[in-house]
């Protein structure tokens, strides 16, 4: 029975550790540079081979929500900006259709008043 809750406790501190680890296995892996990222997923996915099934599930989501998390406000700054020059090609096609429409009018009526003025 001794030996039972020395197992027990330990196995309760490794488990207890573990999500440390796997906490500060994240942070590594997304305030890295580009290049090192690489490295650091695979120490993760070391780590993800020695948990245990439920343990694995909830390191993913958290991996994920943390890269979700840091992407999201780069990546709707970019949508933003994307939105900002679709609007702006618009507007500068429009200004140009305008233009070109002013242009053929005012040869238009040039063109008219041509022929009166030579008769």
């Amino acid at each position: 029975m001794r030996y039972f809750f020395m197992i027990l406790t330990f196995c309760s501190a490794l488990l207890a550790a573990q999500p440390n680890e796997v906490d500060a296995l994240i942070d590594e892996i997304v305030h890295a540079p580009q290049e090192q990222r690489f490295e650091k997923m695979n120490a993760f996915k070391q780590k993800m081979r020695e948990l245990n099934r439920q343990q694995r599930a909830e390191a993913l989501e958290a991996l994920r929500a943390r890269m979700n998390a840091d992407t999201e406000p780069a990546a709707d700054e970019a949508k933003t900006q994307r939105t900002r020059t679709r609007t702006e090609e618009a507007v500068r096609q429009q200004q140009m259709q305008q233009q070109r429409l002013r242009s053929q009018q005012l040869q238009q009526q040039q063109m008219k008043s041509a022929p009166q003025k030579a008769r």
